[in-house]
């Protein structure tokens, strides 16, 4: 009995440890804007402000140019508001920040917010696509909205954490430098330029939303029959064909 006790210990404890391993998975993550396009103005490792000289956490970043637009999860999770106040030795800052602390242990980064500019309603659990925020250029910086995903850190009152690539999230679409689509070349325009365009639902993407749903009982009894109305939206960009089978 002890030795099977002590079997049972040790793989719960191995399945915990596999649990609990860092991870830079952002396959399920969606851009943070609906409809679109909407125009990148920066994209990772560019010259301008992302790169290690203003913060290892904004070298992955993506900066889109929108203004007064709502902010939407990337993906479930904790969220909480903080403020990053300009300094004189450095008169850029994140301004109105929210960030996510989602289930696989990523944090997500949201700034340069218009609202929310306090801390009321927060800290509470979001969900992926929910509005969470609108777009501004508080921090002292022009109207963007800055995303960045950051992996070994849980601290949601800090910007402390390790650059996550997010670059291939679906809803991106990249211009090719050096004959390969960005950032993959390695290469960025620095000019503030058209770098790329974000879009949701993603171009060509097949999907259905319910709208509504009601139950009918037409006979309380036994045997009895029932009419149901599903009302389905069409969110997506392509033509879906759709078979009633009862």
């Amino acid at each position: 009995m002890r030795y099977f006790s002590l079997l049972l210990w040790l793989f719960l404890f191995s399945v915990g440890s596999i649990q609990a391993s860092p991870t830079s998975d952002v396959s399920s993550f969606r851009v943070p804007l609906n409809g679109g396009p909407h125009r990148i103005t920066q994209g990772p490792r560019c010259s301008v402000s992302h790169n290690d000289n203003y913060g290892i956490q904004n070298r992955e970043a993506i900066d889109f140019g929108v203004l007064n637009l709502e902010v939407v999860a990337s993906e479930g999770g904790v969220a909480d508001y903080i403020y990053d106040a300009p300094t004189t030795t450095n008169p850029l800052s994140g301004g109105n920040i929210v960030q996510i602390l989602h289930d696989n242990g990523l944090k997500s980064v949201f700034a340069h917010l218009s609202t929310p500019s306090s801390r009321n309603g927060f800290p509470r659990r979001v969900e992926k696509g929910e509005v969470i925020a609108i777009s501004g250029n508080s921090g002292n910086v022009a109207s963007h909205l800055h995303f960045a995903v950051l992996s070994g850190s849980n601290d949601l009152r800090s910007l402390a954490g390790s650059p996550v690539a997010i670059w291939g999230i679906t809803g991106i679409t990249w211009p090719n430098y050096a004959g390969l689509p960005y950032p993959d070349s390695g290469s960025c325009d620095p000019s503030f330029s058209d770098q790329g365009t974000a879009q949701w639902p993603s171009p060509g993407e097949k999907r259905l939303e319910l709208e509504r749903f009601t139950l009918e009982r037409t006979n309380p009894k036994s045997n009895e029959d029932l009419q149901f109305e599903a009302i389905l939206k069409n969110t997506g960009e392509v033509q879906i064909w759709w078979k009633n089978i009862l």
